[in-house]
């Protein structure tokens, strides 16, 4: 028999602290294996909140660079 394959949750943002941080108030309890959260450089709050609130809970991978978009996906991958 195999082993269950890992389910993990990856969020693309951009300036959206606060809906970031309510989509991840839902997603915790619904038991992913992970939580990424792909950050596209933000100008706004949206890394610091996500670490003070959430710290080594959730996954961060902090652009330095603004990608856009469909680049920021590309981080996904």
């Amino acid at each position: 028999m195999s082993a269950r394959p890992k389910v993990v949750a990856a969020i693309p943002t951009y300036n959206m602290s606060k809906q970031v941080l309510d989509l991840i108030t839902q997603l915790i309890p619904q038991g992913f294996d992970a939580i990424f959260v792909l950050d596209d450089n933000s100008t706004d709050n949206t890394v610091k909140i996500i670490r003070e609130k959430y710290g080594k809970k959730i996954n961060l991978v902090q652009g330095n660079k603004n990608l856009g978009s469909a680049g920021n996906r590309n981080r996904i991958l």
